[in-house]
């Protein structure tokens, strides 16, 4: 088993029985003797864990999460006991492995959506990766592109991302203007004009209610964990 990341966040998988498009809530296992193709459609962030099955199957296993803290905890222990590879480090990796399965597939004993049905999406999804930062993006807009209508795009998107569409727009916003707030390089004001936000206030009312933290907050955590950082750096060496 091994654990990496690639720097790749929308990544659409084409099968012979569907389509389907992973992202942060949106994982998969690809097992042994499966066929797919795939491709990109935005440069993120993505976990990967490699691991031997014993096993071969020609299905894909996709699921839908609607927080992927848990897992993301557990990549991150496995990525650093890979790294430092502390006492016993493979059995605890395995330990942590299985949990996340047992995550994942007690996550798929809900429906999962027809790839018909998701396909509908596509071009609003698209089209947000394209633009969330601009300021007037609208449920109709977006119906709109993928020719339904606004309440039943509302409720096809809400069941595939778990979300409704303007907040996941906003999810989108928050996560561009962490990056840009962590580069260091701009103003807080200056962050929520760039992801679309007209309003400095109500920018911080969003960031705080995806975050748990005000943007000042944010900062002034950005800066004390570059501090232990860079501690834990000068003891190392």
């Amino acid at each position: 088993m091994k654990a990496y990341e690639r720097l790749i966040e929308y990544t659409k998988y084409e099968t012979a029985s569907g389509t389907h498009i992973l992202d942060k809530y949106h994982p998969m296992i690809l097992p042994r003797g499966s066929s797919y193709s795939r491709s990109y459609l935005e440069q993120g962030e993505c976990l990967v864990i490699e691991f031997q099955a014993l096993q071969e199957t020609s299905t894909l296993f996709p699921f839908e999460i609607t927080d992927n803290s848990k897992i993301v905890a557990l990549f991150n222990k496995i990525e650093q006991r890979f790294i430092y590879k502390p006492h016993l480090y493979q059995l605890k990796n395995l330990h942590d492995l299985y949990e996340m399965l047992v995550i994942l597939f007690s996550a798929s004993e809900r429906e999962y959506m027809p790839s018909k049905k998701y396909n509908m999406l596509t071009p609003a999804v698209m089209y947000i990766q394209e633009h969330y930062c601009e300021r007037s993006i609208r449920n109709e807009q977006l119906a709109a592109m993928c020719g339904i209508g606004d309440a039943h795009f509302r409720a096809i998107f809400k069941q595939h991302f778990g979300q409704p569409p303007i907040t996941y727009v906003n999810m989108k916003r928050v996560e561009r203007a962490k990056e840009l707030l962590q580069s260091g390089l701009i103003s807080i004001s200056q962050a929520a004009g760039a992801v679309g936000f007209c309003n400095p206030y109500y920018f911080s009312r969003v960031f705080k209610q995806y975050t748990g933290l005000s943007p000042s907050e944010f900062l002034k955590q950005q800066s004390k964990e570059e501090v232990v950082i860079s501690e834990s750096s000068r003891h190392s060496t």
